[in-house]
C-alpha cells in the first residue's frame, strides 16, 4: 500500500516559483513501513502540453507551476510498483481584484530529530494572494512583519525567510526549540502610520522523534555515600541498547545529598551527535536511600 502527502494541487504560474512535493510513505501486507522508490509519472490524455513535474531528493514528485499553461494536469505515479493519480490545477492570478496576503511555511510539520551538522528552519515566504499566488513580498520591510509565536508564547519578528528550530554549533551544544503548535501571523502597516495590523494567520507543528534515554530500577538502597554515585548504584541509564550509567552527571534532587533519603528528580547525559552535543535530561522521581556522608 502507498499513502501519497496529497493529491490534488492548486499551483500558480506567476513568477512566484510556486510548486508542491507530494511524498509518500509505502507498507507491506503487514503494516511495516516500507523505504519508498518513485519509479516513474506519465502525464495523462487531455492534461496541457507543459511539463511540470520532477523527482526530487526525499524522495519526491515536484509539481511546479510557474510558466506553466493554464488548465488541469492529471499525471499517473509509479512508487514501490503501485500506481495513484495526482490531479494538478494550474492558474493565472485574478485580474482586477485587490488582492490578499498569504504565508507559507514548508514544511508545514517539523521533526526536531538531527543528525547534528546542520540547523534545521522552517521557511516562510510571503505573497500576494489574487485567487492564487501573485507577487512575492519580502518578510522584512516594505510594510509587512512576519511573527512566529512558539508553544510557550514567545514572539519572533522575523529577520529572513527562515526560523531555526534546532540550533547546531559545531564543536558546541544543540539548542532545540518547543514542541508543539507554532503560529505564523502577517502584519501589514496602515498607511506609513507605524500601526500594524494583522491580514493573515497560519500554523505549523513540531514534534521530536529523538530517542531519548531511559532508566531501570536495580535498587533503591546503596552503600554509596556520594549522591551521584548512589544514583549509578541504584539505577541502569541506557540509550537504545547502550548502558551510559557511568555517564549521568549533574542530578536534581530534594533533600540533603548528604543525607540517607533523597528524592531524585533527574540526571543528566550528553550525546554526541555529528559534530555537536546533545544534552539530555533523564527523568527518575524516585527516593533513594544512602549513607549519610557525614
Amino acid at each position: 500500500m502507498i499513502e501519497p502527502s496529497t493529491t490534488v494541487i492548486s499551483l500558480s504560474n506567476a513568477n512566484v516559483g510556486d510548486y508542491k512535493d507530494v511524498t509518500f510513505k509505502a507498507y507491506d501486507n503487514f503494516g511495516e513501513e516500507l523505504k519508498v522508490e518513485l519509479q516513474d509519472f506519465e502525464k495523462l490524455a487531455g492534461s496541457p502540453a507543459s511539463n511540470i513535474v520532477t523527482i526530487v531528493t526525499g524522495p519526491a514528485y515536484r509539481f511546479s507551476g510557474e510558466g506553466a499553461a493554464v488548465g488541469t494536469y492529471n499525471y499517473q505515479v509509479k512508487v514501490n510498483g503501485l500506481f495513484t493519480y495526482i490531479t494538478v490545477n494550474v492558474s493565472a492570478p485574478a485580474i482586477g481584484v485587490e488582492p490578499s496576503y498569504v504565508a507559507e511555511v514548508t514544511p508545514g510539520e517539523v521533526d526536531l530529530k538531527t543528525d547534528g551538522l546542520a540547523d534545521t528552519n522552517v521557511t516562510i515566504k510571503l505573497y500576494t494572494y489574487a485567487g492564487v499566488k501573485q507577487s512575492a513580498i519580502a518578510v522584512t520591510g516594505q510594510g509587512f512583519k512576519v511573527i512566529v509565536k512558539d508553544p510557550d508564547g514567545k514572539d519572533t519578528v522575523l529577520e529572513t525567510n527562515n526560523y531555526t528550530l534546532v540550533d547546531v554549533v559545531s564543536g558546541g551544544a544543540i539548542d532545540k526549540k518547543a514542541v508543539g503548535t507554532y503560529t505564523v501571523t502577517v502584519q501589514k502597516e496602515f498607511e506609513d502610520t507605524s500601526y500594524y495590523y494583522d491580514v493573515y494567520t497560519t500554523t505549523f507543528t513540531v514534534k521530536d522523534t529523538t530517542e531519548a534515554p531511559t532508566v531501570e530500577v536495580k535498587t533503591l538502597q546503596s552503600e554509596e555515600k556520594d549522591l551521584l554515585q548512589a544514583i549509578k548504584d541504584c539505577f541502569t541509564f541506557k540509550l537504545g541498547n547502550t548502558e551510559i550509567t557511568d555517564s549521568v552527571v549533574a542530578p536534581e534532587y530534594i533533600g540533603n545529598p548528604n543525607g540517607t533519603d533523597v528524592y531524585v528528580v533527574s540526571v543528566k547525559y550528553e550525546q554526541r551527535v555529528g559534530k555537536a552535543t546533545l544534552k539530555h535530561t533523564i527523568p527518575v522521581g524516585l527516593t533513594i536511600t544512602k549513607k549519610a556522608a557525614n
